[in-house]
């Protein structure tokens, strides 16, 4: 396994955390914060590994 996949996965598991923490998190404001936050490390991640996958198809055209 690479590198880049094995920071994917650390990145992937930073996300399912940040999510845990705003699930438990107390106050409308903190509340607020903890999903904005969490949302924006999940677009974060998904954008990370949607360029992993197209960086590693660039060579491969599978629809010839």
């Amino acid at each position: 396994m690479s590198t880049e996949v094995l920071l994917l996965a650390v990145l992937g598991c930073l996300t399912l955390v940040s999510y845990m923490t705003a699930i438990n998190s107390h106050g409308p404001t903190r509340l607020s914060i903890s999903y904005l936050l969490a949302t924006i490390v999940l677009a974060t991640t998904v954008w990370a590994i949607v360029q992993h996958v197209n960086i590693g198809n660039g060579s491969k055209n599978c629809w010839k």
